[in-house]
């Protein structure tokens, strides 16, 4: 017999987001492969390896982070993190003299 690990069920991050029409963007493992263990194993450590922050534009479904299960030195699954949503890169608005001269490729 054996146990499953399903650490990652639910598990939902509020990640910020510079440069986007919205401020954060939320990850998550939405699917994930069963972690089958042997009743006498120990639990895997869990480490989450996810930026401070994310750049936009982000696509739903982007890879922006991962969730590692090691025992010792050895990595046993990754899962990644995946955006739930889009953000869209923040339209900049220019100065005056910029727009100028962007358009006579100055």
């Amino acid at each position: 017999g054996g146990r499953v690990l399903d650490d990652c069920k639910g598990l939902s991050i509020s990640l910020p987001v510079v440069g986007g029409d919205s401020d954060t963007v939320y990850i998550s493992a939405r699917n994930f492969p069963a972690i089958v263990l042997r009743k006498e194993e120990d639990d895997p450590e869990l480490s989450l390896e996810v930026n401070h922050f994310a750049v936009a534009p982000i696509r739903e479904g982007q890879v922006l982070g991962m969730v590692r299960y090691k025992r010792g030195a050895e990595t046993i699954a990754t899962i990644p993190l995946l955006a739930e949503n889009s953000v869209a890169q923040k339209a900049v608005r220019l100065p005056f003299w910029d727009k100028i001269k962007n358009f006579l490729n100055l």
